[in-house]
């Protein structure tokens, strides 16, 4: 199994702490200009706890979710917290809401590991992965439900590019996990008046490998960034103990009841405001592409980290529209397993692709904002 070498303390839920890397620093140059980033310290294969063999193993089917089913699956509280993501044109930061990591734990322990969870995860039943001591295990779990570092990067620069794409028709974000991109993606798009919300739908496309993952962090996670904003200010009208909850404040951390009323006012505003959330888990080599194809904004972070990977990775992000805006968001190196922007940038420039560094932050293990471009399509 592997672990990231960084432990996001403030942006866990489970209170851990950051781990002591040792890294010796490097300038490569890979065609785009100088980039600093880290070298790993490695002492053999075995270092990185992941069976090689996992390259090779049979991936699941993609396939699509539908907001009902995610919306049944709710259970009738939600714990929440919020994140501060950072913002390069203001001293106060955008708060977003998120679930809570304890209440996902709470709630697959409430159900019945053997009955549950084998609904959501066939082929994997044990739930032992959410407490294990790693970040991912290499086709069973990708650290969907931990926010990792890279996102929020990636979330404060669509915040600062938004003005200039204020009305995305189609977004799609792959290995989505907890989503706060797409969140700040979906609080801009609630906060549009009606009639500019009429005449510009958009459709979301949220992928992760994990079912579980949608159903218990991505999916709520919309949910509460719906909540405390004003699209849902109708509905907190009718809820006493919610009215003093605006658009720009909320409690940092507590409990949303989830009832058919709140449902019911979710799905309606997403009407109204011609927003659809669609959801897909499974491997990316199975994913459709004529999806991907609509897309004008294709957006994922934390996700090269793996070299086996890349060419399904790629091919999603090379089959979007030659005018669309691909970003992904990433560190340098990943230690112990070899991924990073070095192999990522090669692999895209393989497949007939420019990169280029639109983001960038060099302290510790650097991280980078990458956009993709291709020329000619799939």
């Amino acid at each position: 199994m592997f672990k990231f070498d960084f432990t996001p303390a403030d942006l866990s839920d489970d209170g851990e702490g950051e781990q002591n890397v040792q890294s010796d620093a490097f300038e490569t140059n890979i065609g785009l200009g100088t980039l600093r980033a880290s070298k790993p310290v490695l002492n053999g294969p075995h270092d990185t706890g992941i069976d090689e063999n996992m390259a090779d193993a049979v991936m699941d089917e993609s396939q699509k979710i539908s907001l009902d089913t995610l919306l049944s699956a709710l259970p009738p509280m939600i714990s929440y917290s919020t994140i501060s993501i950072p913002l390069e044109s203001s001293a106060t930061p955008l708060i977003l809401p998120r679930r809570d990591l304890f209440d996902v734990r709470f709630q697959l322990m409430a159900s019945d590991p053997d009955e549950e969870l084998a609904a959501r995860e066939p082929a994997n039943a044990d739930t032992t992965f959410l407490n294990a001591p790693s970040d991912l295990v290499p086709g069973v779990y990708e650290g969907g439900f931990k926010t990792w570092e890279c996102s929020v990067d990636l979330t404060t620069y669509i915040h600062r590019i938004g003005k200039d794409t204020p009305n995305p028709r189609s977004v799609l974000e792959l290995g989505c996990g907890t989503a706060l991109p797409s969140c700040c993606i979906f609080r801009d798009l609630l906060l549009r008046d009606q009639d500019e919300a009429k005449a510009h739908s958009t459709a979301m496309y949220l992928q992760d490998y994990n079912k579980a993952v949608l159903e218990l962090v991505t999916l709520p996670n919309l949910l509460l960034t719906w909540f405390f904003f004003n699209s849902s200010k109708a509905y907190r009208d009718t809820q006493p103990q919610d009215s003093n909850v605006g658009a720009s404040s909320f409690p940092d951390s507590g409990e949303v009841a989830i009832t058919s009323n709140l449902l019911g006012a979710f799905t309606t505003s997403l009407e109204t405001r011609g927003i659809t959330l669609n959801f897909y888990s499974g491997a990316w080599s199975t994913f459709d592409h004529s999806l991907s194809a609509t897309c004008d904004l294709v957006l994922t972070s934390e996700t090269i980290y793996r070299a086996s990977s890349l060419p399904s990775l790629i091919a999603v992000l090379k089959s979007a529209p030659r005018k669309s805006v691909i970003l992904v968001a990433a560190k340098v190196v990943y230690f112990g397993v070899g991924g990073g922007v070095r192999l990522f940038v090669e692999a895209v420039l393989k497949a007939g692709g420019t990169v280029a560094p639109v983001w960038q932050m060099r302290d510790g293990v650097g991280r980078q904002v990458l956009q993709v471009s291709f020329l000619s399509k799939l």
